[in-house]
């Protein structure tokens, strides 16, 4: 081997190390943006999920009213709310993606 088939040799395996390192980086930053999307959406769909319960609950208390123009109709919309048990909060996702949420807040 001459020292210009070495030197060009030494150049196709450094270009061929920075090529599988620059794909190997892109690889594991496109597995990350599609983590964090996952992540954001199973927690979105778990919140609203949530705000649905409470909205049902708030209607519940809405439709206890009677006397909708009377200065009663707050206290009988409180009375509501005292005796309507609150949905029961779902925290399922929250929980099993715990360790993920750092990186999808990033």
């Amino acid at each position: 081997m001459t020292a210009s088939s070495q030197v060009e040799a030494a150049l196709i395996g450094v270009t061929g190390s920075l090529l599988v390192l620059s794909l190997n980086w892109l690889w594991s930053r496109y597995v990350e943006q599609r983590s964090r999307k996952r992540v954001r959406a199973m927690l979105r769909i778990e919140i609203d999920e949530n705000l649905q319960g409470l909205s049902k609950w708030w209607h519940g208390t809405e439709a206890a009213v009677t006397f909708s123009r009377s200065p009663l109709a707050g206290v009988q919309q409180l009375d509501a709310a005292k005796k309507l048990p609150l949905p029961v909060r779902n925290h399922r996702v929250w929980q099993a993606a715990l360790p993920l949420i750092p990186m999808s807040l990033d």
